[in-house]
């Protein structure tokens, strides 16, 4: 899987609710290109979900049990076009971008990510779903899972970040990498994501840092949310 992410995000963790079947798909193809765009052959539907205060920008595909896919917070849904693609082959597929990511305008006002997931579910008729979510929205598939177990299938979560557990000095500076003076410059702060950082993509991954420089300058408005 960290191939197909082409993000090094740490540790992956599968949990099945009681009760349910796991239905996952196919491996890829060795050697396909992993940060390739969305290739799937299945309509694409796409539109806004009204949440309240606001509107979230969503992405579907494919048919069968639905998997959600939440991106982490750094980037939006297009991290995730490998995974799109080749799922929408079997399942019905979701992605979003969480307010002020994407095409989701900023927020105007307090809300919560949680209430905005739900309404996503309640918007698309997703009855229960397998919740994908990397990095933080990894930690947003956990939490949303704590308040709407019924809506929660299985939970798969890519170096999930965990609500009440604080970050380590190591981790908040990166391992010393990540300074004061990084932060300060958005330019670098940009630049410091997508060629420096140890952990966030593979250092021999060049593709992956093509694919994710070329997120990043086409939506510079995603490290609003972060900075």
């Amino acid at each position: 899987m960290k191939n197909k992410i082409g993000l090094m995000l740490g540790f992956i963790l599968i949990l099945v609710i009681p009760g349910s079947k796991v239905l996952l798909p196919s491996p890829p193809v060795p050697g396909s290109d992993a940060m390739s765009e969305s290739g799937s052959k299945e309509p694409v539907q796409s539109g806004y979900i009204e949440v309240e205060g606001g509107k979230l920008y969503y992405e579907t595909a494919g048919a069968g049990d639905a998997i959600v896919l939440i991106h982490d917070g750094l980037v939006h849904r297009e991290i995730w076009d490998a995974q799109f693609s080749e799922f929408a082959r079997k399942y019905r597929v979701i992605r979003y971008d969480r307010r002020g990511y994407g095409l989701s305008p900023k927020p105007e006002k307090p809300y919560s990510i949680i209430e905005d997931l739900h309404c996503l579910f309640e918007g698309l008729k997703i009855d229960r779903a397998a919740v994908m979510g990397m990095s933080m929205g990894g930690g947003l598939a956990i939490d949303f899972a704590l308040a709407y177990p019924e809506k929660a299938r299985m939970l798969v979560l890519v170096g999930a970040v965990v609500s009440g557990l604080g970050y380590t000095e190591h981790m908040a500076s990166r391992g010393g990498h990540l300074t004061k003076e990084i932060r300060a410059d958005p330019e670098a702060y940009r630049k410091y994501w997508i060629e420096q950082d140890p952990y966030e993509i593979a250092p021999s991954n060049t593709k992956a840092k093509i694919k994710v420089k070329r997120l990043v300058e086409a939506n510079l408005h995603n490290y609003d949310r972060v900075r």
